[in-house]
């Protein structure tokens, strides 16, 4: 079994783009998301200004937060 981050999975940069677009359309501050994702402000932070990538738990529960489809941002995966 290998070891995937969601960068291998998931086109990431859309992903955090959306989610970001999300928020401003529901007027939410990044306090009021990082309370609706359950995870930290700085964590939030980090992945909204693209400085690191969310991990899996993350991605599914902004994926849910923000009321989006998993499977539009998922890369094919390429033989290697």
């Amino acid at each position: 079994m290998s070891k995937q981050s969601a960068v291998d999975v998931f086109d990431v940069q859309a992903f955090v783009e959306d989610c970001e677009r999300y928020r401003q359309r529901r007027n939410w501050s990044r306090v009021e998301m990082a309370l609706h994702v359950d995870c930290s402000l700085s964590t939030l932070k980090w992945i909204l200004d693209e400085h690191r990538p969310p991990g899996l738990r993350l991605v599914v529960l902004l994926a849910n937060t923000c009321d989006l489809s998993l499977d539009k941002y998922r890369m094919e995966a390429s033989d290697g």
